[in-house]
């Protein structure tokens, strides 16, 4: 799940996303690489305040559930937006940002925010009934494929400016949006077993 979820979320469109390209088709692939380096500044104290939160209310099976489900929706409407190939890519010439730019933009962005209250820290909560290893293992595969995905997606579209067509990541996008809804579903049955069974 941290795999599949690093990845969807690292290709999913959003303010990071848009900066990374922006970045990369105006000044270079490095540019691109430092401003994928921002969820390892900016996640920390949202996934550990979003964690010890829920670990202390981890006895209420019920609001475990409950986040589970509206977490279920929230993949659901981003699976959803996966499909809306309208959407274009605006792409402007800036002057260079640094990371601490791409830090910001981050910050300001709801998805981590969402992300970690509704669907990531129940899931690390869960985790970390089963084994720290398997705590560990969800923070580690999603972080590397959210921050591999974002350079990846650099690498490609700097070695591809001339070339580049946004219909490209549409596809990807449309394919990652069918993984999230699979997800949605398997959120929504982990929720009501939670709710019923507990942890």
């Amino acid at each position: 799940m941290g795999i599949t979820l690093g990845l969807t979320a690292g290709f999913s469109p959003g303010p990071l996303s848009a900066l990374v390209i922006s970045e990369t088709f105006s000044h270079n692939t490095k540019a691109g690489i430092k401003a994928s380096l921002a969820p390892f500044i900016t996640d920390a104290p949202i996934v550990l305040g979003s964690y010890l939160l829920l670990q202390k209310l981890s006895y209420l099976s019920w609001l475990l559930g409950a986040l589970s489900v509206f977490g279920a929706v929230y993949l659901f409407y981003l699976g959803i937006s996966g499909f809306k190939t309208d959407q274009e890519l605006s792409i402007q010439k800036q002057p260079p940002k640094s990371i601490f730019k791409a830090v910001i933009v981050n910050f300001a962005s709801p998805h981590p925010y969402i992300f970690w209250i509704m669907i990531g820290s129940p899931i690390l909560v869960k985790a970390l009934h089963v084994s720290n290893i398997a705590f560990i293992a969800f923070l580690a595969g999603f972080y590397c494929c959210l921050i591999g995905s974002k350079i990846f997606m650099a690498i490609v579209v700097g070695r591809s400016k001339k070339f580049f067509s946004p219909k490209t990541f549409f596809n990807i996008q449309k394919l990652l949006g069918i993984v999230l809804m699979i997800f949605a579903v398997i959120l929504i049955i982990d929720g009501i077993k939670i709710t019923i069974h507990g942890i």
